[in-house]
């Protein structure tokens, strides 16, 4: 994922209110192709560190300079731990 695609969820992270809870998304099938990833992230989405335990002290840092970043590093390190399941395949 490039650096501006990066700076766009960081933006919708700080600046736009989510909805109230949803188990899934209700999404117009026709529009999705105009969305990108940052549409789906609001406010709330920030709280999926806290769940997991991840660190999110680089998030207050430009996007460019992730990698140099010890939470970034230790961020990564926990996300590429995690299991993923589709639940649709399964």
């Amino acid at each position: 994922m490039g650096v501006t695609t990066k700076r766009a969820i960081l933006k919708a992270s700080i600046e736009r209110e989510g909805g109230k809870s949803l188990k899934r998304a209700k999404i117009q099938l026709s529009s999705v192709q105009q969305k990108i990833l940052a549409d789906f992230v609001s406010k709330r989405s920030r709280t999926m560190f806290m769940t997991l335990g991840v660190p999110d002290g680089f998030l207050v840092v430009d996007p460019e300079l992730w990698n140099t970043n010890n939470d970034y590093k230790a961020a990564e390190a926990i996300v590429n731990t995690l299991s993923v399941t589709n639940d649709h395949a399964e």
